[in-house]
């Protein structure tokens, strides 16, 4: 086994064999290896020693030899130490004698560096010895004792006696792969890069240089052959190997080199590259050319690309064949089409792109002349006329004749033949055509004389077509019209898209006359030229049905129409009305047109029955309908009927003059429209309020023409009681009598009304003070009879309070009648509480108050206790608009003041 140390250990190891004992004496010579796990292992003599396979690399490496003096009396000496062989083995000690002392030992060493000779290395040592058993005694070392051997393998192509077969190549097709290296040998060895090529393609190596490998020890070798030759692969190279179980390794590639051909054929004929092919000549139409591509090689071939290059855009490639692949002996069809645009020479070339090599774009050229007859149709001028738009003629009026030229031209590269130039409508024979015909030939023209002729202005015919029929181009058929421009004035009565005349009537219906119509009438101008509408107006010039509100002031410009605005306005009766209305404008044929109007006016008629219809009511009526109590109200059913032919509007139902009375009704919802003999029927009530005789006058709104308001009036002699409290004048319910003068009052009931006014109860409400004097046993009061009634006023303590009188009685307005009494009434502003200053008094403006921080209310009465004022105030109070007179302020509830205004 080998040891490797470093050179301080060695230097340590070599001290120590110098230390050796000598003696003199035969000995014995007993050798052993040392091992490395401290054993020991017997040499013979002139055994070798094996070292190991280091390469080029590694430091030292070290064996001991055991010399051992198996003797127990003698020494052993060793002499005549001599060495030979490879420099990088070293041996000590190598020159020197020594002495093995009996029973002892000693070492020998033999030493190994590596070198750039990885070939084997042997190393000899030979001494002599005393034993006379072994005289002498050779020990060989040796490293680098075995060879590298190199296996050659490939994932992408098997390798057989390194003979690679690649197969079929296609032609500038580049394969790449790799060598797998491995030295398998023992040993290292040297392999060299690749080298020696010969090949008819193209083949290189990545690995450039020499290199050294152990055992198990692997490298890759990417190689790229790119097939340049057609036909069988030729390629060899070697390998040199240094150390190794072989010094050269040929290998050989094998395989073939194929390519896909490309090759064009026209009509099953080859073209070849770059050839223009003559198509002749073609008619003006669509033409499809086809191609061949064929695969003439011995590998498929890859269609890249396949276009076409032209100047007129007039060629189109109908299927491009984009990455296809065709395999040997198969073609693919290509259609080139012409679609004219023009006539004359059209050249095109067609590019087929592969991936053959070396031709992978083979182009060819095809060339082809279009020809055709080409109408042109041109006014004297030279202008071209369209066929499209057509042929004008110049514009004339009222009927003058027209005469123009129409010029055929051939402006292709054949012969036009024109065989027919033929009128296809002329219903009035208004168009003349003179034309010879025949063969055009190119760049020739002929002539076709036009008159137009005008006959009639209404029906006037505005184009012509002229059919024309030759071997031209693109239509073989042609339908030109011929314009003509012939301006007239020309206009129609019109009415709801009708053409009216005397004849033909504008028949309104029926009319209401509440209602009115407005309608409109078309003065439509069917001329080309404008209209104007000079006189309109009525044959009975005394007519009042009709109004014309508005006629056009403008012109009326064609295919356009001028609206007349009329009116039916006839107020006086329902009847059938017909008249004429003349129209005069400028039209060229018919200056005055006449329209007859027909109109039937109709109206809604109102008619007022009551009691079943029994009775009518006439508008203007005063109808007496006799006494009215005030416990029995008046109530009628009053049927309210249209008898006339149109719809009626009831607008409202109003009642005037009805003082003495509380007028209600119901059963008719204002406003309403009445249908033609249709009804409604209104029930009225009436209360009297008031005595006497009173008179409601009851008004219907309407729309009846003539006749919008009905009315009627009812007469009832009203029976009523009513009160009257007198105290010198009249005392108003609510009234005050003030107790601050007097303890007594005597006042008066009276009956002021027509029917018996009956007393209930009289009586004193919220103050004892006051008490009531009046003759008991009167009950009710005859109209005109009155009764006294004592209010007396006795004071029992200090405390002011107010009653009231209420009197009970069936009166409709006041049944119960209330009197404030007033207990005590402050006469003087002495009698104010001191806070409270009221200045001026009189006054005919403002009074001013003293003494109030803020706003308090205040009431301000006339002297018959009505309340006229009631307000708030913190300083004045206006008086400007009352009448002069006295009046009562009480100022924030306290006891009134007497205040006079002038």
């Amino acid at each position: 086994m080998s040891k490797k140390y470093s050179l301080s250990l060695i230097r340590i190891l070599l001290l120590n064999l110098l230390i050796v004992s000598y003696t003199f004496g035969q000995g014995a010579l007993s050798i052993a290896l040392s091992n490395d796990d401290g054993s020991s292992t017997p040499l013979s003599n002139n055994e070798t020693i094996p070292f190991g396979n280091f390469g080029n690399s590694g430091s030292f490496v070290f064996k001991t030899i055991k010399l051992k003096n198996t003797s127990t009396t003698e020494a052993l000496t060793i002499s005549s130490l001599a060495t030979s062989g490879s420099s990088s083995f070293f041996f000590y000690p190598n020159t020197d004698d020594f002495t093995i002392p009996a029973n002892d030992e000693a070492d020998l060493a033999i030493y190994y560096s590596p070198s750039e000779d990885i070939s084997a290395q042997r190393g000899t040592m030979t001494f002599n010895t005393s034993d006379n058993n072994v005289p002498s005694f050779t020990i060989n070392a040796e490293a680098n004792q075995d060879k590298g051997e190199l296996e050659v393998t490939s994932d992408d192509y098997v390798i057989t006696n390194y003979t690679i077969d690649l197969g079929d190549v296609k032609l500038g097709e580049t394969i790449y792969f790799t060598l797998k290296n491995e030295n398998i040998g023992k040993g290292f060895m040297y392999v060299s890069p690749l080298s020696n090529f010969s090949t008819n393609n193209e083949i290189s190596a990545s690995i450039t240089k020499k290199h050294i490998y152990g055992n198990g020890y692997s490298f890759n070798d990417n190689l790229t052959f790119k097939a340049t030759t057609l036909g069988d692969i030729n390629t060899t190279f070697e390998q040199k190997l240094e150390n190794a179980n072989k010094d050269i390794i040929k290998y050989i590639i094998i395989g073939r080199v194929v390519s896909g051909k490309a090759e064009v054929k026209y009509n099953n004929v080859v073209v070849a590259n770059n050839a223009t092919i003559d198509a002749g000549r073609i008619s003006y139409a669509t033409t499809e050319f086809e191609f061949d591509l064929v695969n003439t090689g011995n590998a498929p071939l890859k269609i890249t690309s396949v276009n076409i290059t032209e100047q007129n855009g007039a060629f189109s490639l109908l299927n491009g064949g984009n990455h296809e692949t065709l395999q040997p002996a198969e073609s693919k069809t290509f259609k080139v089409r012409l679609s004219p645009q023009s006539i004359g020479q059209k050249d095109v070339t067609l590019n087929f792109y592969t991936d053959a090599s070396p031709l992978d774009h083979v182009k060819v050229k095809l060339s082809t002349v279009v020809e055709a007859a080409i109408l042109r149709l041109v006014n004297k001028d030279n202008n071209e006329v369209s066929n499209a738009a057509g042929f004008f003629l110049k514009k004339n009026y009222n009927g003058e004749v027209v005469n123009d030229e129409l010029y055929i031209e051939n402006i292709g590269n054949m012969d036009l033949d024109i065989t027919s130039f033929t009128e296809v409508y002329d219903s009035n024979h208004e168009l003349e055509l003179s034309y010879v015909g025949g063969v055009i030939r190119p760049n020739e023209q002929q002539k076709v004389e036009v008159t137009y002729t005008p006959k009639i202005n209404r029906v006037s015919q505005t184009q012509f077509p002229v059919e024309i029929k030759s071997n031209n181009r693109e239509n073989k058929d042609i339908l030109l019209q011929i314009h003509t421009q012939h301006f007239f004035n020309e206009s129609q009565l019109v009415y709801k898209g009708k053409h009216v005349t005397e004849s033909f009537p504008i028949i309104l219906g029926e009319v209401n006359m509440n209602d009115g119509l407005e309608f409109d009438l078309e003065v439509k101008n069917t001329g080309n030229l404008p209209i104007t509408v000079q006189d309109l107006k009525f044959e009975n010039i005394d007519q009042t049905t009709f109004e014309i509100i508005s006629s056009p002031k403008d012109e009326i410009l064609p295919s356009t129409s001028g609206k007349v605005k009329l009116y039916v306005k006839e107020k006086e009766k329902a009847h059938f009305i017909q008249e004429t209305l003349v129209v005069t404008t400028n039209d060229h044929d018919t200056p005055v047109q006449k329209v007859q109007i027909e109109v039937t006016m109709i109206k809604g008629d109102l008619v007022v029955t009551y009691y079943n219809d029994s009775f009518s009511v006439w508008d203007g009526a005063v109808i007496d309908q006799g006494s009215l109590t005030y416990d029995n109200k008046f109530s009628s059913d009053y049927t309210l009927k249209n008898t006339g032919r149109a719809p009626l509007t009831l607008n409202s139902l109003t009642v005037e003059s009805a003082e003495g009375h509380k007028v209600s009704f119901s059963g008719v919802d204002f406003p309403i429209t009445l249908q033609p003999n249709t009804s409604e029927t209104l029930v009225l009530e009436v209360e009297a309020i008031q005595p006497g005789t009173f008179q409601s006058k009851f008004i219907i709104n309407t729309n009846e023409t003539n006749a919008n308001i009905f009315a009627f009036d009812l007469v009832f002699d009203n029976k009523v009681p009513q009160l009257e409290v007198v105290f010198g004048q009249s005392i108003e319910n609510g009234g005050v009598l003030d107790f601050g003068a007097t303890n007594e009052y005597t006042i008066e009931l009276k009956n002021t009304g027509t029917e018996i006014l009956e007393l209930d109860k009289l009586e004193i409400e919220d103050n004892s003070e006051f008490t009531l004097t009046f003759d008991t046993d009167v009950t009710f009061l005859r109209p005109d009879e009155t009764v006294e009634v004592k209010v007396n006023y006795n004071v029992a303590d200090k405390n002011a309070a107010n009653g009231t009188l209420k009197i009970y009685t069936n009166d409709l307005d006041h049944a119960v009648f209330s009197i404030l009494l007033k207990e005590k009434v402050i006469t003087s502003t002495d009698e104010l509480p001191i806070q409270f200053v009221v200045y001026p008094n009189p006054s005919n403006d403002k009074f001013y108050i003293n003494g109030l921080d803020k706003s308090v209310p205040y009431q301000l009465y006339d002297f018959q206790g009505r309340l006229i004022q009631s307000e708030t105030t913190n300083s004045a109070i206006d008086v400007h608009h009352l009448e002069n007179g006295l009046y009562l302020l009480s100022i924030n509830n306290h006891q009134p003041i007497k205040v006079i205004v002038e």
